[in-house]
């Protein structure tokens, strides 16, 4: 390996015509999650650039930055012929995976962040974090308390993102792979929006081993119509059910980020003080980015 540390990221503008999330709105939005998203990221994918180089000079790292290139095309395509309703979001998001993959024949340290995740801080990840362990983000606590009940609460409405399906997802992927696993209510939910690894670990977790049987498998639950629609309705394609599944089923040996390298920006906590990695939820990059 010629180099030592690597951050890196994804950025592809997803096009009106296939956004997902069209109805739904963050907390006092007017546009929808999709909409806001594409705002945020077209007007200030710049500074986002910029803040990731700055953070990856000052930690000695190369920054790379991966967009709509002949790889993911390649990848797209043979994400469509796993599933061919999987949606573009989705796709991205397994893509970091990939990516992770290929850049682990050339790093010895890695950190991934999401584009919408702004740095706050000089301080080396790797200083802080073992490189004998993968290091990822845990969904919010009230998020993962989330029980059935609530889901099939009239009141309430739960979709694909939410981490109450992931870990449901998780949970029934792990049961049709006999997979030891915790009950439902204590199943957890990874967020992969920041990660640290090395290549070993992302070749212990080898995320993509039979990915077309599990797609599959993931598609045959969402088609379960024994299923109450209302939990269908939470289940998806998504990385992150995968991740969960894959950390039970190869025992990987992990640890969650503490609340400074993952801490999510939104209308509940909407300044990022000391944090060192801020995951703009809302993203609403004007108020962090000027």
């Amino acid at each position: 390996m010629s180099q030592n540390k690597c951050l890196f990221s994804i950025y592809i503008e997803i096009p009106e015509h296939k956004w997902d999330l069209t109805y739904e709105s963050y907390y006092g939005d007017e546009v929808s999650k999709s909409e806001r998203s594409h705002i945020g990221f077209e007007k200030y994918k710049k500074k986002l650039k910029k803040n990731h180089e700055e953070y990856a000079k000052a930690i000695g790292a190369e920054y790379i930055l991966f967009g709509f290139d002949e790889w993911y095309l390649k990848f797209r395509e043979k994400c469509k012929r796993w599933s061919s309703d999987m949606c573009e979001y989705d796709i991205i998001n397994f893509y970091k995976f990939n990516r992770a993959e290929y850049l682990s024949k050339y790093y010895d340290q890695l950190i991934f962040i999401d584009f919408d995740v702004v740095t706050n801080t000089d301080r080396d990840f790797w200083d802080e974090h073992s490189d004998q362990e993968f290091h990822v983000a845990l969904n919010q606590k009230n998020d993962l308390d989330v029980t059935v009940d609530m889901v099939m609460h009239p009141r309430w409405n739960f979709n694909k993102r939410s981490p109450f399906g992931k870990k449901y997802n998780a949970y029934l992927l792990c049961q049709e792979h006999m997979v030891d696993c915790p009950k439902l209510d204590d199943m957890v939910s990874y967020n992969t929006a920041v990660m640290g690894f090395t290549p070993d670990l992302i070749e212990e977790l080898n995320y993509f081993e039979d990915f077309g049987e599990l797609i599959g498998l993931m598609e045959e639950m969402l088609a379960d119509e024994t299923m109450h629609p209302k939990i269908r309705n939470t289940l998806g394609r998504d990385n992150e059910s995968v991740f969960t599944f894959r950390c039970l089923q190869r025992k990987l040996k992990h640890k969650l980020l503490d609340a400074k390298w993952h801490f999510l920006y939104d209308d509940r906590t909407p300044k990022m003080e000391d944090n060192h990695f801020c995951h703009i939820i809302n993203k609403r990059f004007d108020l962090v980015l000027g």
